[in-house]
């Protein structure tokens, strides 16, 4: 859907900003649905008999028809069902060399073998088992990126029981391949968000720079439902937590959050509530965002302090349920 010279209000996404330079043109935005989500692209654009729309929804097909695990004739689908006469296509492969790169720096900590694990807790596409101890260590032994090789466009797994899961990491890549669909068509001044995962370029019609709001890690919406307000001066922000997306075992009552630790198999359970990444690709900031929700808030500021690039807020639960914040320096210097 294309819609002009509207306001925009995202649920991620609050226009207001420091003085830049205003640019000549009108805001054109699109929006739907896409994977199981929303999305909202706002353009300032100085031809208005230009529409992106087509384009848009062919990179949703494309990225869909790669890696979408409940599309039934997806790439990853057929992987997933044991298809060794699959050809992954250069998306695949994108995503799959960029989650090798953040499963290394995170000492696995990121992994995108875990769909065995995330099937069987019931936040994928097959229906959910009864978990306990024996059937985490059953499924753990087709979890670790040492369980796949990927030679060209060949991919092979250790067992066909291997499941792929990119759903950490997909919407961010989605996000950067939209973003530089709209520069290489030469509109500088975007944002981008696909289901809560931005990129931003530029500044907004009233020549300021795009400012974001990030939700507060709770279940309920109120009158202030923001965390924070920052700038994202041509930056990405993807933000991770385990407060909306969980289920409950109806014979057990036990909640099972949508994180897994793929190095140990169970559900992730710890203080950290939400982690908020900024870096300048959108597939960086998801991937990192999921990868400190299993590393916890120590380690998470331990890897934000020693890597640059990367900024976060982390909101945590102190030993007396109150809420606190971690803020890095440079996350810190884009709150407005």
């Amino acid at each position: 859907m294309r819609l002009r010279n509207t306001t925009l209000f995202l649920s991620a996404a609050a226009l207001l900003s420091a003085c830049t330079v205003r640019p000549e043109g009108q805001i054109v935005r699109y929006q739907g649905e896409a994977q199981g989500t929303t999305y909202q692209i706002t353009t300032i654009v100085t031809d208005d008999d230009q529409s992106f729309e087509r384009s848009i929804d062919s990179i949703f097909k494309a990225v869909d028809q790669s890696m979408n695990p409940w599309h039934r004739t997806s790439l990853i689908t057929r992987l997933n069902e044991g298809d060794t006469a699959v050809r992954i296509d250069g998306l695949f492969r994108e995503v799959y060399n960029k989650s090798v790169e953040i499963n290394r720096e995170t000492g696995g900590r990121f992994d995108i073998t875990v769909g065995a694990l995330v099937n069987a807790y019931g936040f994928g596409p097959a229906g959910p088992s009864r978990m306990d101890s024996s059937r985490v260590d059953s499924l753990m032994r087709y979890v670790g990126m040492d369980k796949v090789q990927v030679d060209g466009d060949r991919v092979t797994k250790e067992s066909p029981n291997v499941v792929f899961d990119f759903n950490a990491i997909a919407q961010g890549y989605t996000v950067d391949l939209l973003a530089e669909f709209l520069e290489a068509k030469g509109v500088t001044d975007y944002l981008v968000e696909v289901g809560g995962e931005l990129r931003a370029k530029g500044v907004n019609l009233e020549g300021r720079v795009w400012r974001v709001g990030i939700d507060k890690p709770t279940e309920e919406r109120g009158s202030d439902p923001f965390q924070a307000i920052i700038a994202l001066p041509g930056k990405s922000l993807a933000t991770s937590g385990n407060y909306r997306k969980f289920r409950i075992d109806e014979e057990t009552g036990q909640r099972y959050v949508h994180t897994v630790d793929p190095l140990t198999g169970y559900t992730v359970q710890q203080n950290l509530l939400s982690a908020t990444v900024v870096a300048d690709q959108a597939m960086d900031a998801d991937g990192y965002a999921t990868a400190f929700m299993v590393m916890g808030l120590e380690a998470s500021m331990e890897f934000i302090n020693s890597h640059e690039g990367l900024e976060a807020l982390l909101v945590y639960s102190d030993d007396k349920g109150e809420w606190k914040v971690y803020e890095s320096k440079g996350f810190t210097e884009l709150i407005r």
